[in-house]
């Protein structure tokens, strides 16, 4: 477990003000939003004894400090919901406990602290170009996803695997998968998802046997530009771009990432693609990372199935 870096104190806004829903998420999930895409989950904590606040944070792994040390970690107010990575990145270099003068842009300086603040920063929050980080990452918060997602791409080292590969004597290649991940694909495939895997990789008859031993027909193994390789696994699919998540961790997975409807990475991603996706997930690659966003695909489904 990684060591507290930061701590989201919500004894600086009202707990109702803070579960308040923002441009569709609760205020205090912008707050982590912001934060994830610099640091992993664990090294984040919440200071709160509200239930509601608690309930909110643990459905997306964020926990309470409780007896936890964090001596010298960076104090996050929920109740300034834009903060730039650079800022945040910036004050974290320095060894800072608040962002104070880091935060310099005058988006970051809208503090919610009444109703008319409050209206204040929805407006900014509608107003904010979609492809603006702040939204895109706040999004993926959200349930359901926009758009609907009929199919999961996914790399293979890094995110299925640990990003390890251990040669035999006669040098052929090998890789380690997680059976959690296999089960998750199992299941969107049983619930008529798209599934195909994308590597870039010379040495792939470990990932055909693997894929075939789950079911997944559509793989691509090779090099090349990942991002028209991701269109033409698309069409294999019977999919269209917006219709498919991809789910990769280097800088080879950005042009596929750039396509997709929905992108993920693992939470051991490079940074720079952990800046570029709409979701940071919680688990890191090959133990279960791909598993967490086929369950949340799935939710999405059951919530559409639903109604809600």
């Amino acid at each position: 477990m990684n060591e507290i870096r930061a701590v989201i104190d919500c004894s600086l806004a009202p707990a109702e003000m803070l579960a308040r829903p923002l441009h569709g998420v609760p205020l205090l999930l912008w707050s982590f939003a912001a934060l994830r895409r610099v640091l992993p989950g664990d090294a984040i904590a919440l200071k709160t004894a509200e239930p509601q606040l608690l309930g909110l944070a643990s459905g997306r792994g964020l926990s309470a400090l409780g007896p936890r040390s964090a001596e010298g970690a960076l104090i996050a107010d929920p109740s300034l919901p834009f903060c730039r990575a650079e800022s945040l990145r910036a004050a974290l270099e320095e060894g800072a406990t608040n962002l104070g003068g880091h935060q310099i842009s005058a988006i970051e300086r809208v503090r919610i602290v009444d109703e008319d603040s409050f209206r204040l920063a929805e407006a900014v929050a509608r107003g904010l170009d979609p492809d603006n980080p702040h939204v895109r990452t706040v999004a993926a918060l959200r349930i359901p996803f926009k758009p609907q997602i009929r199919a999961l791409v996914s790399d293979v080292d890094g995110c299925l695997t640990d990003g390890g590969i251990w040669f035999d004597d006669g040098d052929a290649a090998g890789r380690k998968f997680s059976t959690h991940d296999g089960l998750g694909l199992k299941r969107l495939l049983n619930a008529d998802f798209g599934v195909a895997w994308l590597s870039a990789t010379t040495s792939g008859s470990s990932i055909e046997r693997r894929a075939d031993q789950i079911g997944i027909a559509v793989v691509d193994t090779g090099t090349g530009d990942k991002g028209p390789r991701f269109e033409e696994v698309c069409r294999r699919l019977g999919v269209e771009q917006h219709e498919a998540a991809y789910v990769g961790d280097d800088l080879n997975d950005l042009p596929a990432i750039a396509r997709a409807g929905l992108s993920a990475c693992p939470a051991d991603a490079r940074p720079e693609v952990r800046a570029r996706v709409d979701l940071v997930l919680d688990t890191p690659g090959g133990r279960g990372a791909v598993r967490e966003l086929c369950d949340l695909l799935l939710a999405d489904r059951e919530m559409r199935a639903g109604g809600q």
